[in-house]
């Protein structure tokens, strides 16, 4: 090891109007640089203690940089310590160790329903401030290993990438995280977050997701390539904390789930939320794990089911190809309890939602829908502006007519509903829906209207259309809906003739 001297610069600050932006440079910082052991055997973990060491050490120095040099290292779990930047130095890869005794079990104090999911990780940091993981190197969670093949979903003997609990500001960027055993990485009741140009490659287990961000406040994702078998990136509220004051940006996704979502657990619920400038791409895996689809379930789920509030959600500038249902936002009744002895949580709420400028490839015969708990219970305030949703038909005179079950009690996925009595959006039990210069496109043989509203009161059409091949047909729907106003330009349908 050896050691440069140096300050380090002050960490992440919240201000008003911006989201966090991590000033964590480790450049001028005291660095302990970790180099590779002379042989590292296959299946072992002889590095840890050594890399722990300089973790320890710049931490009792009042903070700096450990340093992997480049080569290739083997650990188990890591304890990361307050005013520490743990970097990888280009060519550099951290191997998770295939030995599940070198992963202690790790109770955090903040309780919350991945209790019952989770007790190891790689990296670990529980009420800590300051720290950062940088490349330019990687980091191999070596899930896939025969030891973390257990067959049963979110197993607690399988461990997480990165866990951070009850953190402040916390930044990860510039590194390629590859492989984990379950979820790759998890941001937990935290506060000032910046994840930043991060590579993200996870499909060698079940429940592989990219990114979650559980419960925290302030936070920035950006320039992120997320490439996952479960949910991409992904907002939750497994405790009472709810996310909130929370930008995802200029991020390119791919999931065989749901590549931008917000839940499935909801407890804390969401607010202020911002997901912009994303695209949503195929997956350069075409692995089955979890939902046996090739393509994303959703490109944007949005979801309140075991109660809490899902407020002030705004969606610009995203471009998605490949999704059975491009928009899925849904009000249910879960009702799960975040920890054994919590109470049962009421039912929730949904509102203040705005999507705008989507251009969206549908594949299936499923649809977007939006979907409430009941009249009593609806989805409040939903706006879609500037939309472009293309659909392959597919729909049958009996799914026309069909009656979907909502299934409130259950796993809150687009494909519970099957599929729905539209091609392009089927609607119900929402108070205040606006749809402005929306239009659907049918590229082939489908018995559905483009437009089902059930339930929907204080509906507002602007500039709604869809192409349709074959004969013309309505352009929506109605059922038991009141307060429409259609405003111009007129909606209307256009057919092309027979396809």
């Amino acid at each position: 090891m050896k050691t440069k001297g140096g300050a380090r610069r002050p960490g992440i600050r919240w201000l008003a109007g911006a989201l966090p932006a991590l000033a964590l440079s480790a450049a001028s910082a005291a660095t302990i640089h970790v180099a590779p052991a002379l042989a590292t055997a296959e299946g072992t973990a002889p590095d840890t203690p050594r890399i722990q060491q300089a973790i320890d050490a710049a931490h009792a120095a009042g903070g700096g940089v450990v340093e992997l040099d480049p080569g290739t290292y083997v650990s188990g779990t890591l304890f990361l310590r307050s005013g520490v930047h743990f970097r990888l130095a280009e060519g550099a890869t951290l191997l998770g160790s295939t030995r599940l005794a070198d992963y202690p079990e790790c109770r955090p104090e903040y309780r919350s329903n991945t209790d019952r999911q989770v007790t190891r990780s790689l990296i670990y940091a529980e009420k800590q401030e300051d720290i950062s993981i940088a490349g330019p190197g990687r980091i191999d969670f070596r899930g896939g290993a025969p030891v973390f093949q257990t067959g049963l979903n979110n197993d607690p003997r399988r461990p997480f990438g990165l866990r951070f609990i009850s953190c402040r500001r916390v930044e990860v960027r510039d590194v390629t995280l590859i492989n984990s055993a379950q979820w790759l990485q998890h941001y937990l009741n935290c506060d000032d977050v910046a994840i930043t140009h991060e590579t993200v490659f996870n499909h060698v287990n079940q429940n592989n997701d990219g990114i979650d961000i559980d419960g925290c406040r302030h936070v920035r994702v950006s320039d992120c390539r997320v490439d996952s078998d479960d949910d991409g990136i992904c907002l939750k509220s497994n405790g009472p904390a709810p996310c909130e004051d929370v930008l995802v940006e200029n991020c390119v996704v791919s999931s065989h789930c749901n590549p931008l979502k917000l839940g499935t657990e909801t407890t804390g619920g969401f607010h202020h939320i911002i997901i912009r400038h994303c695209r949503v791409v195929p997956s350069a895996s075409r692995s089955r794990h979890i939902n046996g689809v090739e393509t994303a379930l959703s490109a944007i789920a949005l979801m309140i089911v075991d109660g809490g509030t899902l407020d002030d959600v705004q969606v610009s500038d995203i471009r998605a190809s490949e999704s059975l249902a491009p928009i899925f936002i849904r009000l249910g009744n879960r009702a799960r309890r975040y920890t054994a002895g919590a109470p049962a949580p009421g039912i929730g709420h949904v509102r203040n939602i705005h999507i705008r400028n989507l251009t969206a490839r549908a594949v299936g015969a499923m649809s977007s829908h939006i979907v409430g708990l009941s009249p009593e219970h609806p989805i409040e305030n939903v706006t879609l502006e500037d939309i472009r949703i293309t659909s392959p038909g597919g729909g049958t005179p009996a799914d026309a007519a069909a009656m979907p079950l909502l299934d409130p009690t259950g796993y809150p996925n687009p494909d519970r509903l099957g599929r729905t009595p539209a091609f392009g959006l089927y609607a119900r039990d929402v108070t205040g829906l606006v749809l402005r210069n929306v239009a659907f496109e049918l590229r082939g043989k489908d018995a559905r209207l483009p437009l089902v509203l059930e339930h929907v009161n204080g509906l507002t059409l602007a500039d709604v259309t869809a192409v349709t091949p074959g004969s013309s047909r309505p352009l929506v729907r109605l059922q038991n809906c009141g307060t429409v106003e259609v405003l111009s330009p007129a909606c209307y349908t256009l057919s092309l003739g027979n396809p």
